[in-house]
């Protein structure tokens, strides 16, 4: 991890893991700015909050509110909850999303198996 003071920039590499209340992230890459509160995560990007769990090629997000774009996402809500693919997804709230490319099932099916619906 390497500090550079005049941008209040944090920057961690390689096999990057931040803990904060009840959520973690892992990633090839992080930059994150204490002034700005805005963080850049890439490479193998996993964030599990709770029983989400949220994969991603790239983001970028607020460190308090979670809000943000997220690239090449793949997202699982739980074993009651949703499941959603998409090439591009913004948190705009808690529980909002806007969606681009995407594909969207609560189905839960075996690997290899089809699933019974999906909303594409």
């Amino acid at each position: 991890v390497r500090y550079e003071a005049e941008g209040e920039l944090y920057v961690a590499e390689r096999n990057v893991h931040i803990l904060q209340q009840g959520r973690s992230l892992t990633a090839r890459w992080v930059a994150y700015s204490k002034k700005t509160g805005i963080g850049v995560a890439e490479g193998d990007v996993v964030l599990i909050d709770g029983s989400d769990r949220l994969q991603s090629a790239f983001m970028i997000f607020d460190i308090e509110t979670l809000q943000g774009t997220l690239y090449q996402v793949g997202l699982d809500s739980g074993s009651d909850g949703f499941r959603l693919r998409a090439k591009e997804m913004i948190r705009t709230g808690k529980n909002t999303f806007v969606v681009e490319d995407g594909v969207f099932t609560t189905c839960r099916c075996e690997p290899g198996k089809r699933l019974p619906w999906e909303i594409e």
